[in-house]
């Protein structure tokens, strides 16, 4: 199960509709959620962000939101990285050069941030449309089935 280890805003710099945000931290974390970009709620997912904790986001069960007080987030998430457990199953999302070659020495997984924000979501619904394409009636399965039958036992 992936655990998805987020430079806060590293990511929300590279969201254009947050540009004029008053309450970035929130709104990147609807964002992500709106989206659907870390996909099943089974999937951890940490959001690192400099400074203090603020009275803007409230407590949210389905996010570990991290706040790095006096040090950077950089240093905050290459801490979890070196602390986790299966450090494959970390998906580090930055365009920080100095935090993905961290998150690539420990093991984890690095998305860019464009690789994040892509559209999985419709990338997942077209494939399923594909498969809907494919689903066969039971008499068509056996008609394939018969068919190499006869061709294998040749």
């Amino acid at each position: 199960m992936p655990h998805y280890l987020i430079d806060g805003f590293n990511l929300f710099h590279k969201i254009r509709v947050l540009e004029d945000s008053t309450t970035p931290r929130s709104d990147l974390v609807q964002y992500i959620r709106r989206n659907n970009l870390t996909g099943s709620k089974n999937n951890r997912v940490t959001i690192v962000f400099d400074g203090f904790e603020t009275a803007e986001l409230s407590v949210d069960p389905d996010y570990h939101i991290v706040f790095s007080d006096n040090r950077t987030a950089d240093d905050v998430i290459k801490e979890i990285i070196r602390g986790a457990t299966h450090k494959r199953d970390v998906v580090v999302v930055s365009d920080d050069n100095e935090i993905r070659d961290a998150a690539r020495q420990e093991g984890a997984q690095v998305w860019h941030t464009h690789e994040f924000l892509a559209d999985r979501k419709s990338n997942r619904s077209s494939s399923r449309e594909k498969d809907d394409d494919r689903n066969l009636s039971p008499s068509q399965m056996m008609d394939i089935t018969d068919e190499f039958k006869k061709i294998w036992d040749k």
